[in-house]
């Protein structure tokens, strides 16, 4: 702490070399706060995605599944890749019944496993019966971007119901 950084670098080909020093940095002080820790898991930050990368909302898992209830929540755990298959952290997830049947939670960010879980609660009008299914759409962007551009990536998910 309290020193300067310089670098010096040496060119080299065929007519020689020629050596190069940077200016000096200014004074290494104390972080005013501790870094982040780094991330768990296999993950790729959303922000490290260029033009033409896609999300990918890789899988979705209803519990329970199927629906029987509409006073029971429905847990539901998104899991969001890269066009690489990459897990994405920070990428936010939007999930929605598809029409309006249950509560439509906030968007929120994948964890540093590609995750994000939701707790939808069906409205009375969720339709409980027997070969019948219940669609969703979610949708993964980076926070910021044009709803129609942008990384992104969207799909369509349903879940049984059995009453």
């Amino acid at each position: 702490m309290g020193k300067r950084i310089r670098v010096k670098v040496i060119a080299k080909n065929a007519d020689g070399q020629t050596p190069g020093l940077s200016d000096p940095t200014d004074l290494v002080t104390e972080p005013s706060s501790s870094p982040p820790p780094p991330p768990t898991g296999n993950s790729v930050p959303v922000s490290s995605l260029v033009a033409g990368d896609r999300l990918v909302v890789e899988s979705v898992q209803f519990n329970p599944n199927p629906v029987t209830s509409t006073s029971t929540p429905i847990q539901v755990k998104i899991k969001i890749t890269d066009n690489k298959g990459k897990l994405v952290r920070g990428a936010f997830v939007s999930i929605v019944s598809t029409p309006v049947r249950t509560s439509t939670p906030t968007a929120a960010p994948t964890d540093s496993n590609g995750i994000v879980i939701y707790s939808i609660q069906p409205r009375p009008d969720f339709l409980i019966k027997t070969g019948f299914s219940t669609q969703f759409y979610v949708k993964a962007y980076r926070e910021g971007e044009p709803t129609l551009a942008g990384v992104s990536g969207g799909r369509l998910v349903q879940v049984a119901t059995q009453g």
